[in-house]
């Protein structure tokens, strides 16, 4: 009955900054636990628009400001949750590499869209910010259990799909 009940439940992911290098993780880890996946559109120029009316700084990177039109995007398809992690560490894309650490744009920005477009209060779509760190796999197994299981997702279930996502992303990256 949960996992039929998921089954009718459609996550948007916005296709912006850290999310989209790692969409085939998270949207293995949604689906294997039972839910549906929707990424947003690509980036245009009136996907920019969409959005620019609800950017709080005009000195703030240009691929944020673009995320603003990717929440819209998302709340126009009708989806039923939004899910943006805000993601403090990256897994280190080289075994010299000493930069893992996501800028507090990067890391912090789901916070400023809950504040800036509101899904949840002014559209009725709850946005869901798990923190997460990507670069510890015990800690990243533990946060994805935690958010899993705060949407009714059981922990076998939790961890097959977990199982299945770190597959993905890596087949991905390879």
């Amino acid at each position: 009955e949960a996992a039929r009940r998921r089954q009718a439940i459609r996550i948007g992911i916005p296709r912006v900054l850290n999310l989209y290098e790692n969409f085939p993780f998270w949207s293995t880890l949604l689906v294997e636990s039972g839910f549906r996946v929707h990424l947003s559109a690509p980036s245009k120029v009136g996907m920019y628009e969409k959005g620019a009316g609800t950017i709080t700084s005009e000195n703030i990177c240009f691929p944020a400001k673009l995320a603003h039109g990717h929440i819209y995007d998302l709340i126009e398809a009708g989806v039923d949750r939004i899910f943006y992690p805000m993601v403090t560490y990256e897994n280190p894309e080289f075994a010299d590499s000493d930069g893992e650490y996501n800028c507090p744009v990067v890391g912090g920005y789901p916070e400023l869209i809950k504040s800036s477009i509101d899904p949840a209060g002014k559209h009725g779509i709850p946005l869901d910010k798990p923190a997460i760190t990507m670069r510890d796999v015990g800690l990243l197994k533990k946060n994805c259990e935690t958010y899993l299981g705060s949407l009714g997702v059981d922990r076998k279930t939790a961890r097959r799909a977990f199982d299945c996502a770190i597959a993905a992303q890596k087949a991905f990256k390879q």
